[in-house]
C-alpha cells in the first residue's frame, strides 16, 4: 500500500526517558525563553511593490486623520475624550480606555466630534476642585482608587504586590456580596463607609480633673539647669524635627495606661528613654485604676502597682 501511495510513514523520535526527566526551573519574574532562529529569509519584493501602490490611498486617509488640530478643536479636547470613554458599557470602559491612551494622536481628530453634555462638563469640574482641595491633585495629574482605597499618587511607583493584594482581597469581598444576593449595588454600600485616616469626629478625653504624676519638672530640676530658659530660644533656628532643650515646661506628654496590662509594657519603655535621654518634654502618667473602697495592693495588681509608683515618688 505504500508503494502505490496509499500510505504513508512519518517517522519521529521520541524518548520515553525525557519524559521523566527533571524539569528547568528558570529563576526571575515573567521569565521567557525566546529561541532565534538563525535560517535566512527569502522575500519577494515584487509583492510589497504592488502593496505600497495600492496603499497611497490609504497613507492620504491617515494624513488627514493626523492632521494637526486647530485651537478652538483642542479646548475641550479633554472633556470630549472622557465622554468618549464614559459612553462605552461599565466592561469595556477599561480597554477603551488603553485604546485611547496607546492611540490617541490617531484618534484626537474624531475626538472633536463628539458632543459632551452640560451635566458630565459640571461633574469633571467639581471632581477638580473637590480633589484639588482634598490631596491637592491638580488638573492632568493622576491618582488610583480601588473601591475607595487610595493605592497611591505617584502612579509610576506603586507596589505591584501592595496593588495585587488589594485587587484579592477586594475580588472576595465582592464574592462574598454576590453570594449573599448583592451584585453591583455592594459598591454603593462600600461608599457609605469612611476610610481616611482623618477622623473629625473622634472622641476626646478630658483629663484634666485627672491630675497626672508628673516624673519631671523642667523648670527646677537640676539635670535641666545647663538649658537656656529663654522663650525667645523658639525663635532661633534648630535642626529639623526636634525640639529645642528650652529648661521650660513648653511641652507635655501625658499617658494614660492601666499599669496591669502587657500593652502598657510599651508606653513605659517609651517614656523612660525619653526621660533617660532628656528629651524637653514633661512627662506625666494618668493610671486607669479599680477605685473601688475595698480593693487593696493585695487582691489587686492595678492597686498594687500604683501603691509601687506612690512609694517610689515619694523617696
Amino acid at each position: 500500500m505504500s508503494s502505490k501511495g496509499l500510505i504513508k510513514y512519518v517517522f519521529r523520535h521520541f524518548d520515553k526517558k525525557a519524559i521523566s526527566a527533571p524539569l528547568v526551573s528558570l529563576s526571575g519574574y515573567g521569565v521567557e525563553l525566546a529561541v532565534k532562529s538563525t535560517e535566512y529569509k527569502a522575500l519577494d519584493d515584487l509583492a510589497l511593490d504592488e502593496k505600497e501602490n495600492n496603499g497611497e490611498q490609504s497613507d492620504l486617509n491617515d494624513l488627514e486623520i493626523l492632521t494637526p488640530l486647530d485651537k478652538e478643536e483642542l479646548e475641550d479636547i479633554g472633556f470630549q475624550a472622557a465622554q468618549h470613554v464614559m459612553n462605552n458599557s461599565p466592561e469595556n470602559i477599561i480597554s477603551s480606555l488603553i485604546d485611547l491612551s496607546q492611540n490617541f494622536p490617531y484618534k484626537a481628530r474624531s475626538l472633536t466630534k463628539i458632543k459632551v453634555s452640560q451635566s458630565f462638563r459640571e461633574e469633571i469640574l467639581f471632581n477638580q476642585h473637590h480633589w484639588n482641595k482634598e490631596l491637592e491633585l491638580s488638573e492632568g495629574e493622576s491618582a488610583l482608587w480601588i473601591n475607595g482605597i487610595n493605592i497611591g499618587h505617584d502612579l509610576d511607583s506603586i507596589d505591584l504586590f501592595h496593588l495585587f493584594e488589594t485587587l484579592r482581597q477586594e475580588h472576595l469581598l465582592a464574592n462574598y456580596f454576590k453570594q449573599s444576593g448583592y451584585k453591583r449595588e455592594y459598591l454603593n454600600i462600600l461608599q457609605t463607609i469612611d476610610l481616611s485616616e482623618d477622623k473629625s469626629n473622634t472622641w476626646a478625653l478630658d483629663f484634666r480633673d485627672g491630675d497626672p504624676h508628673w516624673i519631671n519638672n523642667l523648670d527646677k530640676d537640676q539635670q535641666y539647669s545647663d538649658w537656656g530658659n529663654s522663650v525667645r530660644l523658639l525663635l532661633q533656628p534648630y535642626f529639623p524635627g526636634m525640639i529645642r532643650p528650652i529648661a521650660r515646661n513648653l511641652f507635655s506628654l501625658v499617658c494614660i495606661l492601666n499599669p496591669s496590662l502587657p500593652s502598657s509594657r510599651d508606653i513605659l519603655k517609651t517614656t523612660f528613654s525619653l526621660y533617660m535621654h532628656q528629651v524637653p518634654l514633661r512627662i506625666g502618667f494618668i493610671f486607669v485604676i479599680d477605685d473601688t473602697p475595698l480593693l487593696d495592693g493585695k487582691s489587686n495588681v492595678e492597686v498594687a502597682i500604683y501603691n509601687i509608683f506612690e512609694f517610689i515618688k515619694e523617696k
